[in-house]
């Protein structure tokens, strides 16, 4: 076991409860959300003031915050002065990831299988190399067309892919 001035080395057990537990947050990113939240809120609405110089002559305009209203105001703002980056928000603040049992009483649990282990399954079964190709073949997605087909061009393409079209 790890102690002080000794390294871990492969193989070593993980130490009773080391690192994060399941659904315990990450500090620095909660930390850096709540920073940024607080930065949007004491920026409030941001107003354009026109800046001039020692002639009286204006020099363009300069973004200058108010607070006003918080966050909400903020988020107003960067929505029509910045609509890319506003509409980028969404995924930043959805978690990354879903941590969601999906373990259903009553249910059986689905695996589906490589095509690997479905030719595999085939060979053992008898099937012949050239069968299981076919067989694999009518499995494998269909690209899509590069252009629209008419009907009859669907349907002369499921013939030749050995299905009956009019079932």
């Amino acid at each position: 076991m790890p102690g002080p001035g000794r390294q871990f080395k492969e193989g070593d057990p993980r130490p009773a409860g080391a690192g994060r537990q399941p659904g315990q947050p990450n500090y620095v990113t909660k930390n850096l959300r709540d920073l940024i939240l607080q930065a949007a809120k004491e920026v409030g609405f941001v107003k354009r003031i026109e800046k001039f110089d020692a002639e009286g002559k204006s020099i363009g305009f300069e973004p200058v915050s108010t607070g006003d209203e918080g966050v909400k105001s903020y988020l107003k703002w960067a929505a029509v002065h910045q609509p890319a980056r506003f509409l980028a928000m969404p995924t930043r603040i959805l978690p990354m990831q879903i941590n969601a049992k999906t373990e259903r009483p009553g249910f059986p649990d689905v695996r589906y299988r490589t095509f690997a282990e479905v030719k595999a399954d085939l060979k053992a079964a008898g099937y012949s190399d050239e069968k299981i190709e076919d067989l694999i073949e009518d499995l494998r997605p269909v690209k899509p067309a590069s252009r629209v087909q008419t009907e009859e061009e669907v349907h002369a393409a499921s013939r030749e892919r050995g299905i009956d079209p009019e079932v």
